[in-house]
């Protein structure tokens, strides 16, 4: 699929995940790219250690002119029904304001696993499963174990 000159929409979970997931389309200058991350544990008493990285991802975003989101929920969101109702209601409501052409966003598998990350990719298959694009890391590797029953 070729995405130069196209407007990818970057949906992920934590504020890291557009580095680790999504590094192939975040460093490509040829694709025009916007980025959600649902959660900044910016307010997660459990997760001080990285409470600010909200400003991090915020910072870097906006020395390369990405225009960014960065939702306040709590890792882990996956878990609680209430932050995953809240979340997708304000999500969804969100995405429906930005342009793009395609989502790109977490694979089936979670990457390795992730509730979070499975969350998200369920979500945006339910609401925009013909815009999806989705990570591939670890996908093969997985893939090929489910398939041959070693996991």
């Amino acid at each position: 699929m070729e995405l130069k000159n196209k407007e990818i929409l970057m949906v992920l979970s934590h504020c890291d995940d557009e580095i680790i997931c999504g590094w192939p389309i975040f460093q490509d200058k040829n694709i025009k790219k916007k980025i959600i991350i649902a959660s900044s544990d910016l307010n997660n008493s459990n997760r001080i250690w990285c409470s600010h990285r909200k400003f991090i991802f915020q910072k870097i975003c906006n020395q390369f002119n990405i225009q960014n989101w960065c939702l306040d929920y709590n890792s882990e969101f996956s878990l609680n029904l209430k932050s995953r109702n809240s979340l997708e209601k304000n999500l969804i409501s969100l995405i429906k304001g930005i342009k793009f052409d395609y989502i790109f966003t977490h694979n089936y598998y979670g990457e390795y696993g992730h509730p979070d990350h499975i969350f998200l990719f369920k979500l945006m298959q339910k609401y925009y499963l013909n815009k999806t694009i989705i990570s591939d890391i670890y996908y093969k590797i997985l893939n090929n174990r489910f398939q041959n029953n070693c996991i």
